[in-house]
């Protein structure tokens, strides 16, 4: 490092980090539930755009006992229940 940069390093303030706190009430637990799944979904299809996989994901929701599924294309023909019923033997690798 040069000594500019050490010196500008020196005087910035550092970032804290901020603890993340589970949401306390069911209206931010579905907010951040939200966004999150929204933000999954368009990671794979970037995924899937630029790599040129096909994906799917399953994602399940405890509270109200749902799953949710992406597929990145309408070619994919996969048995949700089956996957989530024997995940490990109904992968295909």
């Amino acid at each position: 490092m040069n000594l500019l940069h050490h010196q500008l390093l020196s005087i910035m303030p550092s970032r804290k980090k901020n603890k993340r706190q589970a949401p306390q009430t069911k209206k931010e637990r579905n907010t951040q539930r939200r966004k999150r799944k929204t933000g999954l979904e368009h990671k794979a299809y970037q995924m899937g755009t630029l790599c040129g996989f096909e994906l799917a994901q399953i994602m399940y929701n405890p509270e109200k006992d749902e799953y949710y599924v992406f597929m990145t294309t309408d070619q994919m023909q996969w048995n949700v229940d089956e996957i989530v019923s024997d995940p490990l033997n109904s992968c295909v690798l």
